[in-house]
């Protein structure tokens, strides 16, 4: 199971605009330009502080094509201003191999 403070530091990290890279696999890594941190920070900072987390439970289930090792795990985040949800992708190694941040929980593509 993902742990709670990964999701909490991912999302302060990315409210903040400052992810740590090493905690990321190197294709989501390269997938994820700089701007789009920082303007995920913009919107992610409006939320306010965050002061709570839930976990939501796996989503393994929702997902027909995942890899063998892949794991994926929904938290919605309570902030000051207003909540999110926070999907994570872990490899077998945990590291970060996909993350959403969405109003409503994300859904696999019909």
């Amino acid at each position: 199971m993902c742990s709670s403070d990964l999701a909490r530091r991912q999302f302060v990290a990315w409210q903040a605009g400052r992810i740590d890279r090493s905690e990321y696999t190197a294709q989501l890594s390269a997938q994820t330009p700089d701007s789009k941190i920082e303007a995920s920070s913009i919107d992610l900072g409006a939320l306010g502080a965050l002061t709570g987390v839930t976990y939501l439970g796996p989503r393994d289930s929702m997902y027909d094509d995942l890899p063998p090792g892949i794991h994926v795990y929904l938290y919605q985040m309570l902030c000051t201003n207003g909540n999110i949800f926070e999907q994570l992708t872990l490899d077998p190694r945990n590291k970060v191999a996909g993350i959403i941040f969405a109003d409503t929980a994300p859904t696999p593509a019909p």
